[in-house]
């Protein structure tokens, strides 16, 4: 990989009251670019709602380095740059002391931006140990028995809700969702969408939300789920759960035909294991349409 670094403009000259504020910078290009408005607005957001406990140094310069207008006079060097290389992103975050020559990195690298965001708010939000704890229990709503459901669901009820993020309120409303508790799901599902930050964790919600009213056997609101979910949707692993979902809904509806084409649309953006899921919905359906055709 190549070397990533960040150039900070320190020189002698620069008065201790100065300040100089550089965008975050696409490394490829050296330039601002809106992912790195994105990323700075997002860190910006992140500090807003950060404790005492952060570095009071980093937490003021960069506070005043992303003000909309000229900011009160600062020693302080703010610098933030990031690369999209072979699959995976690479973002640093620096605040440097002109005074004494010193700094603070911090440094993120995931798959997704998302990823990194995420790992941005566990560290800015010092939410790590909460979320650590849910992660530890998760087994318990994944494979678990109803009472392990249960206990999952009572151990996310007493985590004060100030603590949560879209995730946490994703978790209870799926805990809610197989304990068939799908008003106080819906309820949780709602408090989750409405604290995402992008497209693709909106869309992991609403696949849930479009389960959850299948359950319920209200198909029209289960199909209305996945079309808003599709228009917004531009991952290939998302749009083909998307599709296959509302093709089950659809056959259901015994609107089998639809539910065939929609079916054969999923199949241009399936993996291998979705392919074999998909394969057999087609089959089973197309075998059930020959069979009362009297074929």
């Amino acid at each position: 990989m190549k070397r990533i670094f960040i150039t900070l403009l320190m020189t002698c000259t620069i008065s201790i009251c100065d300040v100089i504020v550089m965008p975050f910078r696409n490394l490829k290009t050296n330039e601002p670019d809106l992912v790195g408005v994105e990323l700075r607005n997002y860190v910006e957001s992140l500090l807003e709602r950060s404790d005492s406990k952060l570095d009071p140094d980093f937490l003021d310069g960069v506070k005043l380095s992303f003000s909309d207008i000229d900011p009160q006079p600062s020693q302080r060097i703010i610098t933030g740059s990031y690369l999209h290389d072979k699959g995976k992103w690479y973002v640093y975050i620096k605040i440097s002391n002109t005074r004494n020559c010193t700094g603070h990195t911090h440094y993120f690298e995931g798959t997704s931006i998302r990823e990194v965001k995420d790992k941005m708010k566990e560290q800015f939000l010092n939410q790590d140990s909460v979320k650590k704890m849910v992660k530890d229990r998760l087994n318990d709503l994944a494979n678990g028995t109803i009472e392990n459901v249960v206990r999952f669901k009572e151990f996310m009820l007493g985590i004060p809700f100030e603590k949560y993020d879209w995730e946490m309120y994703f978790l209870l409303g799926e805990a809610c969702r197989t304990l068939k508790e799908f008003d106080d799901a819906n309820i949780y599902y709602d408090e989750a969408i409405k604290l995402t930050e992008d497209d693709s964790q909106k869309i992991t919600v609403l696949i849930s939300v479009g389960i959850m009213y299948r359950h319920m056997k209200q198909y029209d609101e289960a199909i209305k789920t996945y079309d808003k979910a599709l228009k917004i949707c531009t991952d290939d692993v998302q749009r083909c759960v998307l599709l296959n979902n509302k093709g089950n809904v659809l056959y259901l509806m015994d609107r089998k035909k639809e539910a065939l084409k929609v079916w054969s649309e999923a199949l241009k953006y399936a993996n291998p294991e979705m392919k074999r899921t998909i394969l057999i919905n087609i089959r089973m359906c197309q075998y059930e349409t020959d069979q009362n055709s009297g074929n």
